[in-house]
């Protein structure tokens, strides 16, 4: 048997789950909501943020940073920056884009 407060969580989980399903993209998802266990944790605007660098990765680089079948990748924020991208964007905008992807 569950506890009502551990009861309580999951239902709490299943509805932030499920509110963005239906609003957002899995790719463009910040860890702490794409993973179903860090749905608990605030989200703030770090999290627009973080979206904010996914698309700019993808503007730059015509790629997503994250694999699709990869949502650990999402999770844990581990992404690579082409090797050749210094040679089309300034230091200053990749350092912009690790900024909005920062982990924290």
């Amino acid at each position: 048997f569950q506890s009502s407060a551990a009861a309580a969580l999951e239902v709490q989980c299943e509805r932030s789950s499920s509110f963005f399903d239906n609003r957002t993209t899995p790719m463009f998802r910040p860890p702490e909501i794409a993973d179903p266990d860090l749905v608990r944790l605030p989200i703030t605007a770090k999290a627009d943020v973080f979206m904010l660098g996914l698309c700019l990765f993808q503007m730059l680089f015509a790629v997503h940073a994250f694999p699709m079948d990869s949502q650990l990748a999402n999770i844990n924020v581990r992404y690579t920056v082409p090797e050749n991208a210094s040679n089309s964007y300034s230091a200053g905008m990749l350092a912009t884009l690790r900024a909005l992807l920062a982990k924290d």
